[in-house]
């Protein structure tokens, strides 16, 4: 998989890069919407994806080994109906728990922030690929987008975590 990346909310040339930061220091507390609703546009920590065929996430936050967050990766599908404003129909891909490992992010990164070394799915949708190491290498999720226009990542604080950080890289 080739690798690349856009700046949030435009649609760019193509351009090889890192992983992005997309979800910054959540400290989110409430419950996940497991059935968000339909939108004439998209809010929150949003991404572009129409020109990817996949992309790969990586979790991490701030708090102690084994300390976990809940996280949910939703991809949004233009649904247009002649002479109507476009809806896009939300579908959530991928929904669980990701737990912190002793892996350091660099401080240039986010200072203080642990890398994640499990990721759970209770999703079981098509298109996923889990690496779930468990042994304090990193965790990441890679997800099919073909079709979607965009992407959206919602994280909710679990146990101990007092902090959430995403970061995704998009390719073909």
């Amino acid at each position: 998989m080739s690798l690349y990346s856009i700046p949030i909310g435009s649609r760019v040339a193509k351009t090889k890069t890192a992983f992005r930061r997309i979800v910054d220091g959540d400290v989110t507390t409430s419950s996940l919407v497991t059935t968000p609703a339909a939108a004439t546009s998209v809010t929150g920590n949003v991404m572009g994806c129409s020109d990817f065929a996949k992309a790969r996430f990586m979790f991490a936050g701030a708090g102690s080994d084994g300390n976990t967050v809940n996280y949910q990766i939703i991809l949004w599908y233009p649904m247009e109906v002649l002479g109507k404003a476009p809806q896009y129909i939300p579908v959530v891909t991928v929904h669980g728990t990701y737990t912190l490992g002793t892996m350091v992010l660099p401080t240039t990164i986010v200072a203080g922030a642990l890398i994640a070394d499990t990721v759970t799915d209770d999703t079981a949708f098509d298109g996923l690929v889990k690496h779930s190491p468990a042994d304090d290498n990193v965790a990441m999720v890679e997800i099919d987008l073909r079709g979607a226009a965009y992407v959206t990542v919602e994280t909710d604080l679990g146990t101990g975590a007092t902090a959430a950080y995403v970061f995704a890289q998009f390719g073909d």
